[in-house]
């Protein structure tokens, strides 16, 4: 098949985890041998002009063809964002006239900064000429926009989902939040799935580290192989109030006050991107008082960089309450933090309650993951943290299973169901949506994501 990605940011390296899942599906379309066009907004400076095709991996039975418009405003994808010249860029008459000479069979639209790009498109072609379009939703941001820019993002998202032929979300949670706020555009004629993301492949090409199980199994190590390297209790988010490090920082302040950390021999280590911020810079000035010895990464980290973190974590603290996926969208290449941090070991411990995406794949039930009230009291939040990091054999199982169901959901999985999914919209042949009651509960979310 032919798709045509419209996606405001498309690059590994740059600000969010938006660029890096929309590179993650389009590399892995490409490599199943589907053809991808994508047309992306880049920071002033980049060159506009199409890239050469790539092969996608896989002896050029796949390919990826890239158009990048430089947009006056980047680093951010809020309503301040340059979503209008974004758009005013893809209505353009020479990409108008690639679109139509590609010939894509569907128009796969990142979040709602496409709609404009998708609607500018519909107005420059032939009506034989448009894709039907189908809305990648990576992160619902109705549920977090600002009084100011609500009413640019409600509309934006409800006109998103009206004109899919079938949505994708990266959690149950969003989907039912969209089911609740958006009834009449979540219809049973646009069906929405659940499609959780994949670890991504430079991740997963990385050994995975040594466990110890069969040793300690036979020998009651009590999670002390597994331990062995491991120091850290680790933070990996953008320093951004709607991320909610300052939990994190509250949690490690209570426990080097206490003397915890001293006692269980834990080292903090935070990374993300923000710390110049006002709000950064005031949780870094505050570690340095009070917890001197944490580690802070202020800088670029790779996928080695990032698994040489996680393979010497303990224990992954992600702190805010709602999170699509558990993405931190901090440095180029950070994202998807949870699964990440799992596939080298490392268990996290998140929000209850399915607000954060990840959980959907980790299973609390199955031992995969921890799940606690990040707002309770912060005192009794650290007393939490404690017993875990006390419980080294518990950790232990925990990054055992964690590694292995984050390293069963890869790449090609999230590209193979995506393919299915728009195959059958095309065909009409989608059934209605799950309500939401059937949807919840701890691990029917991995029989979605094979349905």
């Amino acid at each position: 098949m032919k798709f045509l990605l419209l996606s405001i940011e498309f690059n590994a390296g740059t600000f969010s985890g938006n660029g890096v899942y929309a590179c993650s599906q389009a590399r892995a379309l490409s490599q199943l041998g589907h053809e991808v066009l994508v047309i992306a907004g880049a920071p002033p400076g980049h060159s506009s002009a199409a890239a050469a095709p790539e092969d996608g991996g896989n002896g050029g039975a796949g390919m990826q063809r890239v158009v990048h418009f430089e947009l006056p405003v980047w680093g951010r994808l809020d309503a301040g964002c340059g979503w209008r010249e974004y758009a005013a860029c893809a209505g353009v008459p020479t990409v108008a006239a690639q679109v139509a000479a590609f010939g894509a069979a569907a128009a796969l639209g990142v979040d709602w900064h496409s709609v404009g790009a998708y609607d500018a498109l519909a107005a420059a072609l032939p009506a034989a000429a448009l894709p039907p379009f189908v809305y990648l939703n990576y992160r619902v941001y109705h549920r977090t926009a600002s009084a100011e820019e609500l009413a640019v993002i409600e509309g934006r998202e409800q006109r998103a989902l009206r004109l899919s032929r079938c949505s994708m979300v990266l959690s149950r949670s969003d989907a039912d939040y969209l089911r609740r706020h958006f009834p009449a555009a979540t219809a049973a004629a646009a069906p929405l799935h659940v499609l959780l993301p994949a670890l991504r492949s430079d991740m997963e090409r990385l050994p995975a580290p040594g466990l110890g199980a069969e040793s300690e199994e036979a020998g009651g190590g009590g999670g002390l192989a597994w331990a062995t390297g491991r120091r850290h209790l680790a933070c990996c988010v953008r320093l951004s109030p709607e991320k909610e490090p300052h939990r994190f920082v509250e949690v490690v302040e209570v426990m080097a006050a206490r003397g915890s950390l001293e006692r269980l021999g834990v080292v903090p280590a935070m990374c993300g991107a923000g710390w110049n911020s006002p709000y950064g810079a005031d949780l870094r000035r505050r570690l340095q008082q009070n917890v001197p010895q944490c580690v802070v990464h202020d800088s670029f980290m790779g996928p080695g960089d990032l698994a040489q973190l996680y393979a010497a974590t303990l224990l992954n603290l992600h702190p805010p309450t709602y999170d699509a996926y558990g993405e931190s969208a901090s440095f180029p290449l950070l994202c998807m933090t949870i699964v990440e941090a799992a596939s080298q070991g490392a268990p996290s411990l998140v929000q209850e309650g399915g607000h954060v995406g990840a959980t959907d794949l980790l299973s609390s039930q199955a031992g995969e993951v921890f799940l606690c009230d990040m707002e309770q009291p912060v005192g009794q939040l650290a007393d939490l943290v404690e017993a875990l990091l006390a419980d080294r054999a518990r950790l232990a199982a925990a990054g055992r299973l964690a590694q292995a169901k984050a390293r069963s959901w890869t790449e090609h999985d999230n590209a193979q169901a995506l393919v299915q999914h728009v195959q059958e919209a095309l065909a009409g042949g989608e059934a209605a949506p799950a309500p939401a009651a059937e949807a919840a509960g701890g691990e029917q979310a991995a029989v979605e994501v094979a349905a």
